[in-house]
């Protein structure tokens, strides 16, 4: 068979997997498939099975929405229609055998406790090595498991099979040409499919009862008591052991830069910055609990002071940091964090991958806090408090400002914070003679003083806000963010009620373990009522699309807004750094969070870009003035070095630069983007400088009739490049050609 024809089979399968994962009933008692995996394993993944899944959450949200009659009429239909459609796109390829097969085994792997899980992984001799194990619970059918398999290795012509015996029990192996040979067959009440002789082995030893399983190992029995759970309520299991895969990586680094040396240091210089050695394992596992699910991953670390793990924030949130959030936010992010401790680890280590970066680094940051006239540690992040929020206020994201999203910092000087912001508005100013386009202003609402960013520049499309509120300051894209939390926060008729008030909140938090040193929320009732709607509209797709293959939905079986959202909570998460680690945790109706859209996203969005069109325009023509000012820096650049050689005279002409190679034609450096004349030269250049001229003087600017007339820019003898607008030219001019009148070098 070709290996088209192959992959077209596999695909089939793969379509089919979650099909027939949805078509289990409840059955057998868990198996902990970590007892039957080597301790050494680097990767582990286990599944309770379908059977045991559904059993297990039946009384959880998600569970009795999937046995609500309603949608549990609809599941069978979509399922019977998708089933339709891939047997008749295989019938068409000749592959309904492969799909029929592929459908009974990828049926019963799902349906039954299984594992999957890699020991060892690397180069050998005849390429890539890789020593792993898939493991299922078949019970008593395992003749007839294997006999299926079998069917189906040959339905897709695979590779020959011959019969061998393993650690005195019968197996199977497939004539493959990998390192260690891949084997499978049944021991006792498993279905074993193993690569290498070594992992067959062991994995014999554990299902007859000798030898150390993973489910034995200290380290990940202690990273599974973090989580909390028992055999009971546990749904699936999620492990590595990151210091092996750290060692392996390492291993091949050399290797894999064998043909760029000098990229070693630099990615050695990135796992050091990183911390990866820090890292020892992983164990992420979901549990049944209560009437919601519950995910948890427990990261070990060796060493807690390597790399970014240093800056794992050591104090916990309270319910006090929480009061300023409202009752009924569409979405919540809290956290602790040490922000002046982050911006000095980060100027210290990123700049560590080469000698140049880190002066680059320095010396950007330099310019930045020159051009800011602040410094950024002392006089930002170090007036930030630990505390940080970003919380909408319940009035959904709306796609065109998006004005309920605020923002919560703490601070023990919050006046002194937005001191800082006033002396950076105003060292801008300066700098600029008074034309940037940025003031800030205020004004009064309802007693409080609303500060906000008064920005005329296409390139922004909001106005920064801020209020100074106790020990806090509060951030809003827009004045209008800043009133909307004064209405719902401190002058609203239910501002005493905060998200504290609000059950389903101290219900999840009480699940989580209490609060940690960062949290989440996300309302996924709202969410998920606002994808309703769109759901109908795929189903009005769907069935069009299955219409043309004689396969019919009955659009009257798609499920009320009631049945598949009235069972449903907020999800929600938090993170615990403890002294050996960082846990974290999430527990909700769903398996993940499905935050809000706005209910008006989807129509708006088909109209906003023809809203933002002319702003967009704009900013493209800003985008070429700022080519054409960098090409003019290049000009007088290349003027100064024919200088160096000519008596510190600059060129009689440009074409001279051109002549002498200090300036590549090529790359157009005379043609200004925004200019569509090329009849015309895009500058005027002024013959007669030298290094011995006026800083001030005009050395070329753009041709008067770019811009549209606003304005053209000036390159000034001194190197400088600035953008000086039509009402000031003429003066610069003149006093410029009355200056090379007089000159005398």
């Amino acid at each position: 068979m070709s290996t088209h024809t192959h992959l077209r089979s596999s695909l089939l399968v793969v379509l089919a997997l979650p099909l027939f994962a949805c078509t289990a009933n409840a059955g057998e008692t868990a198996k902990d498939i970590a007892q039957l995996v080597p301790e050494n394993a680097l990767l582990y993944v286990g599944w309770a099975g379908c059977d045991r899944t559904f059993d297990t959450a039946a009384n959880t949200a998600i569970g009795q929405i999937l046995a609500d009659p309603q949608v549990a009429l609809f599941k069978k239909e979509l399922i019977t229609a998708i089933d339709q459609l891939i047997q008749k796109a295989a019938a068409k390829k000749g592959n309904l055998d492969q799909y029929q097969h592929g459908k009974t085994i990828i049926t019963a792997l799902c349906e039954r406790p299984g594992g999957l899980s890699v020991m060892e992984a690397g180069l050998g001799p005849m390429g890539p090595a890789v020593e792993a194990a898939l493991i299922s619970h078949v019970g008593q059918d395992g003749e007839t498991f294997l006999a299926d398999f079998r069917a189906f290795l040959e339905a897709i012509d695979g590779p020959p099979v011959s019969d061998t015996t393993i650690a005195e029990r019968p197996m199977h192996q497939l004539l493959l040409p990998v390192p260690g040979g891949a084997y499978f067959g049944v021991v006792d009440e498993y279905f074993v499919f193993t690569m290498g002789i070594k992992t067959t082995q062991q994995t014999i030893a554990l299902i007859q009862g000798t030898g150390e399983s993973l489910a034995k190992s200290g380290n990940f029995i202690a990273n599974r008591k973090r989580i909390g759970g028992s055999d009971a309520t546990r749904l699936h299991t999620f492990h590595v052991d990151l210091q092996g895969v750290v060692q392996r990586v390492r291993l091949y680094i050399p290797l894999a830069t064998i043909s760029q040396p000098q990229m070693l240091p630099v990615i050695e210089n990135i796992l050091d910055v990183i911390g990866v050695d820090a890292l020892h394992s992983v164990t992420c596992e979901m549990h049944a609990r209560g009437k919601g699910l519950y995910s948890a991953s427990f990261v070990r670390l060796s060493n807690r002071e390597r790399g970014l793990f240093s800056l794992r924030p050591t104090t916990k949130l309270t319910k006090e940091d929480l009061v300023i959030v409202p009752k009924n936010p569409t979405w919540l992010f809290a956290c602790n964090v040490d922000m002046g401790g982050i911006y000095r680890w980060a100027v210290s280590h990123l700049g560590k991958f080469t000698q140049q970066g880190g002066q680059n680094l320095t010396e950007m940051l330099r310019e930045v806090e020159t051009y800011l006239g602040v410094k950024l540690d002392e006089d930002i992040f170090d007036l930030a408090g630990e505390t940080m929020m970003v919380f909408d206020l319940g009035g959904g994201i709306s796609p065109s400002g998006m004005t309920s999203i605020v923002a919560s910092v703490d601070s023990k000087t919050p006046t002194r914070l937005t001191e800082s912001f006033h002396r950076i508005v105003n060292h801008i100013r300066e700098k600029s003679n008074g034309d940037a386009p940025i003031r800030i202003s205020a004004r009064d609402y309802k007693g409080h003083k609303i500060e906000y960013l008064d920005i005329e520049s296409p390139l922004f499309f909001n106005s920064p806000a801020w209020l100074v509120r106790e020990d806090r300051v509060i951030f809003g894209l827009f004045p209008q963010s800043i009133m909307e939390f004064i209405d719902t926060r401190v002058a609203g008729p239910n501002a005493s009620q905060s998200i504290l008030d609000n059950p389903e909140f101290s219900e999840s938090l009480s699940a989580l373990g209490g609060m940690g040193n960062s949290l989440w929320y996300v309302n996924t009732k709202r969410g998920v009522c606002e994808l309703y709607e769109g759901g109908m509209g795929l189903l009005l797709l769907a069935r069009i699309l299955m219409s043309d293959e004689d396969v019919h939905l009955d659009m009257a079986n798609f499920p009320s807004k009631q049945a598949l959202t009235g069972r449903l909570f907020p999800n929600m998460g938090a993170s615990y750094c403890e002294d050996d680690g960082i846990l974290m945790t999430s527990y909700g109706a769903t398996p993940f969070a499905i935050p809000s859209l706005g209910n008006m996203q989807a129509m708006s969005m088909a109209v906003y870009p023809a809203v933002l069109l002319p702003s967009l325009m704009r900013a493209r023509e800003l985008a070429k003035r700022v080519v054409s000012a960098q090409q003019m820096k290049e000009i007088s650049v290349a003027c100064h070095l024919y200088a160096q050689e000519h008596g510190g005279a600059f060129p009689p002409d440009l074409q001279t630069l051109v002549d002498m190679d200090l300036i590549n034609v090529h790359e157009r450096t005379l043609e200004a983007p925004i200019d569509e004349d090329p009849t015309r030269p895009s500058y005027v250049y002024f013959a007669g400088h030298g290094t011995w001229s006026e800083p001030h003087l005009v050395l070329l600017h753009e041709r008067r009739d770019l811009n549209k007339g606003q304005g053209v820019n000036v390159a000034f003898t001194d190197g400088r490049v600035e953008f000086i607008r039509s009402d000031r030219i003429d003066a610069l001019l003149e006093r410029t050609a009355r200056a090379l009148e007089n000159a005398t070098p």
